[in-house]
């Protein structure tokens, strides 16, 4: 499976595994205020250590349910920045993450400098990108929505949420918010992947 389209390539190279879906519109809306506390800090890929890799979880300023995540990626040689919005569907809690902005680490003469925020390329859209998240103590499960269940058409002929393939960049789920909450809190568990555990470290 193809990478994800470049403003979700940091993401994919520390967070998602297997072949997770892009969304054209959010999950998250209006009326979502959940918080959760115990996501503020930094985590690790369990059996890593910091210098490997890291993302630190921060509330934002503004909004019940708004937080921001940067991911610290020695191997793109950069940090990301995300908007990060929480969705609690039934008893489960969900991500919902969106491209921010990026400061290389790898800053060369006559290049950027590390301070300097890079913006999405021109012609790129943001498309998020949906987490379920298990946080118990200092231990973070997250899985990611994938596309092989919505390839699965029913017996109906109809698929289980509308989506676009890409040629070979992935999925592109162009379902509106309401569908793709339906969606998300009926396939809490055969549409997810296998979780991957990270560890506080901060």
């Amino acid at each position: 499976m193809s990478k994800k389209p470049l403003v979700l390539v940091a993401v994919a190279s520390l967070f998602l595994a297997g072949c997770p879906t892009s969304n054209l519109y959010p999950l998250y809306n209006d009326m979502d205020s959940d918080t959760e506390p115990v996501l503020v800090g930094t985590w690790v890929d369990k059996g890593d250590t910091p210098d490997k890799g890291n993302a630190k979880i921060e509330k934002a300023p503004v909004g019940n349910n708004a937080y921001t995540m940067t991911i610290t990626d020695p191997v793109e040689g950069a940090t990301d920045q995300y908007d990060m919005r929480l969705v609690r569907l039934g008893t489960n809690l969900f991500a919902d993450m969106m491209f921010d902005s990026r400061k290389r680490t790898d800053a060369k003469p006559g290049t950027k400098s590390n301070d300097e925020n890079e913006g999405m390329p021109m012609g790129m859209i943001p498309l998020h990108v949906v987490m379920k998240l298990v946080v118990k103590g200092d231990d973070l499960a997250i899985s990611t929505m994938e596309d092989d269940p919505l390839r699965k058409t029913p017996a109906t002929g109809a698929p289980l949420l509308a989506f676009m393939d890409t040629n070979g960049s992935g999925v592109v789920v162009t379902a509106g918010t309401d569908g793709l909450r339906k969606y998300v809190a009926a396939h809490a568990v055969d549409g997810f992947s296998e979780a991957v555990h990270y560890q506080r470290v901060h």
